[in-house]
């Protein structure tokens, strides 16, 4: 039998090559495209793209990481949607090509748990949900190390899984951990630390823990206040929080002067009439009458009448 003139073998190389790059092009365009229709909310034309993205990798055979890959991004714009149902199965599939190529122990098996645990979260399925996440932080734990960033994360939301349950005692211990390794990575006066410490002063709240309660809803409103261009809606719900746990204390010469900033904040931050702002109005129109001080409510209201006028 003759061998193939090398000319040739090169040749076929070449095309071969070709054709790789070409498939690996149009699925960077497809992968492009999933992402900019998701973030433009437009999710039915994402999921169609996403679709032609897995098909695509499934040329090259039904399990390869281009394929488990695919399936992630799918999975996931279902569970934007709420689609837990679609998302599912996807996610599975995705962790069982993941297993075999990879090995049960990579990293990328873990962002698959991660990813199935929120979705069985989503469903109330508690069980599992916290069984995924644990396998997940032992795998990154053992692949990064004990205080990486990505411990952190399935840290947060192990405890957002608790307090779902309202296991705040299980939570409590998972979220301190959590921002320890964020303090160190991020820095103590970062924004992720503001939205945690915010959280954490939530949960001390409905534990009856209202020192520390008190003292992590500080440390968050003194962040975002510091921060420039601060979220102004989270600042002013954080303080008529803090104010709100003034007033379960009868502290009310220090919760007045907070429920009047939140107000004043939400009034330069949103359009007239907002539903923020009526909240935050009738919070303070609230606080009035519990202190006795009726007109004063009533004068509140009066005003808020005119100016939607």
């Amino acid at each position: 039998m003759k061998k193939i003139p090398g000319t040739i073998l090169l040749a076929l190389a070449a095309s071969t090559l070709q054709s790789a790059q070409a498939q690996i092009n149009e699925g960077q365009v497809l992968y492009d495209k999933t992402q900019l229709l998701s973030k433009q909310g437009k999710y039915d034309e994402a999921i169609t793209a996403a679709q032609q993205l897995l098909r695509l990798s499934e040329t090259n055979g039904p399990e390869n990481r281009s394929v488990a890959d695919s399936l992630n991004v799918l999975g996931d714009l279902y569970r934007a949607q709420k689609k837990y149902a679609e998302a599912e199965p996807l996610y599975l599939r995705a962790l069982a090509i993941d297993e075999k190529i990879l090995g049960p122990n990579h990293r990328e098996v873990a962002i698959v748990l991660n990813n199935l645990a929120l979705t069985y979260k989503a469903q109330n399925r508690y069980a599992e949900a916290e069984s995924s996440y644990k396998r997940a932080l032992t795998l990154v734990e053992n692949q990064r190390g004990h205080e990486h960033a990505d411990v952190a994360s399935i840290l947060n939301n192990l405890a957002f899984l608790y307090t779902a349950q309202d296991k705040y005692a299980e939570a409590e211990p998972v979220i301190r951990r959590s921002l320890i390794i964020t303090e160190k990575a991020k820095g103590r006066n970062s924004i992720p630390i503001a939205i945690m410490t915010g959280d954490i002063g939530e949960w001390m709240e409905k534990q009856g823990k209202l020192e520390e309660a008190e003292f992590f809803y500080t440390h968050s409103i003194s962040i975002w206040q510091k921060t420039p261009g601060g979220n102004q809606q989270v600042i002013a719900l954080r303080i008529a929080g803090l104010a709100a746990l003034y007033i379960k204390q009868s502290r009310y010469t220090e919760a007045e002067p907070l429920l009047k900033q939140s107000l004043a904040l939400v009034e330069y931050a949103m359009v007239p009439n907002h539903e923020y702002i009526i909240r935050s109005r009738n919070k303070l129109a609230d606080f009035y009458r519990k202190t006795g001080r009726e007109n004063e409510a009533i004068a509140l209201e009066k005003n808020a009448d005119k100016s939607g006028k």
